[in-house]
């Protein structure tokens, strides 16, 4: 399906094969090591393409780093600057409005801290993420927040 999506011009259909194949790898228990090589892949293609999907695979790989403790990975240079981390790509959702991203950005945070074992960041994660309007629309990350919350 991405295969297909890409070569007919659907970046917005490839990127969502990648990012449900990543995140159902996830959740089915793949290897951290392994889910680091394909964030990073992800983000690379999704950064060539459309620059709204690479903001939802430097969350993905952002997310892996955080759960291998890996400091040294750069996820954002893929935007040249004009978003450098995480508080400026929230920035950057509020000020467009795409509150779509910013309760992504929530999620992450909050399935990181719950696998960290930080039951009370994550909890105020998942409160931030419901809070947007675009938390009740239907999609596979509202089945993942509302089961391990």
């Amino acid at each position: 399906i991405e295969y297909m999506s890409l070569k007919f011009g659907d970046t917005s259909l490839a990127y969502m094969t990648k990012s449900m194949r990543f995140k159902f790898l996830f959740f089915r228990g793949e290897r951290l090591s392994i889910l680091s090589q394909t964030s990073d892949m992800n983000l690379q293609t999704m950064a060539r393409f459309t620059v709204g999907s690479a903001k939802y695979s430097v969350l993905d790989r952002e997310m892996i780093d955080s759960l291998t403790g890996d400091i040294s990975s750069t996820p954002y240079v893929v935007f040249n600057g004009k978003i450098r981390n995480k508080q400026s790509l929230l920035a950057d959702a509020h000020s467009k409005m795409h509150f779509q991203i910013a309760e992504a950005v929530h999620l992450k945070d909050f399935i990181a801290s719950f696998w960290m074992g930080d039951y009370t960041e994550a909890a105020k994660s998942s409160d931030i993420a419901l809070s947007f309007p675009s938390s009740k629309m239907p999609k596979v990350q509202l089945v993942y927040h509302i089961f391990y919350r």
